[in-house]
């Protein structure tokens, strides 16, 4: 459930704020066929549990007008692990990249022009932002959760050479071990006390 359904149904501020976004008109296209529309930009919050797990940024494109019959097309991203930037200013979106006619990189800062095959023409558009690319975040708690994950794991590779040569250690290997244990169990308990291992 996002923020805005939530404070539909009880009325109640949200405990996290997402960044505040923007909005604004343009024109696209020219003579009759020019479109009026309305850009807007804002995070929209998702919650599991009742609880902020990440913000989904989004870019939308909305004509002037109120046809019922007009589509609305939303571009997720441009290619795995990508924002929606690729096709938002390089292929799909009322502005793009001007590259030139060689198909070599601009120059900086790169120049934006009207985009004459956009979608706008026949549709809506939403640029959305998987979580993890462009302006979507997921919550810190998920990283911090992965990167024990990896700590705990390299230190379990340490364990294995120690446990094929216990014997060759004797008891100053078993302790030394058990202290070392010991510190990785501390450092987990004080993570879970926290409250990091809780996923939501």
């Amino acid at each position: 459930m996002s923020d805005d359904a939530k404070n539909h149904t009880d009325g109640k501020k949200p405990d996290h704020e997402p960044p505040a976004g923007a909005e604004t008109t343009g024109t696209w296209g020219r003579g009759r066929k020019a479109i009026q529309n309305t850009a807007t930009g804002k995070w929209t919050v998702l919650r599991k549990k009742e609880k902020p797990a990440a913000e989904i940024f989004s870019v939308s494109y909305v004509a002037a007008g109120d046809d019922p019959g007009r589509p609305v097309t939303f571009v997720f991203n441009g290619g795995p692990g990508a924002a929606s930037a690729y096709l938002h200013m390089g292929a799909v979106g009322p502005q793009r990249v001007d590259f030139p006619a060689d198909g070599t990189l601009p120059t900086m800062p790169p120049r934006l022009v009207e985009n004459e095959s956009s979608w706008l023409a026949f549709s809506d558009l939403v640029f959305v932002d998987p979580v993890g690319t462009g302006w979507s975040q997921s919550q810190i708690r998920y990283y911090i959760f992965a990167l024990l994950f990896v700590m705990f794991d390299v230190e379990a590779v340490f364990i294995f050479p120690w446990a094929t040569r216990l014997e060759a250690y004797g008891l100053f290997g078993l302790v030394e071990m058990m202290i070392f244990i010991f510190i990785l169990l501390l450092g987990l308990v004080y993570a879970w006390r926290k409250g990091v291992l809780r996923w939501v």
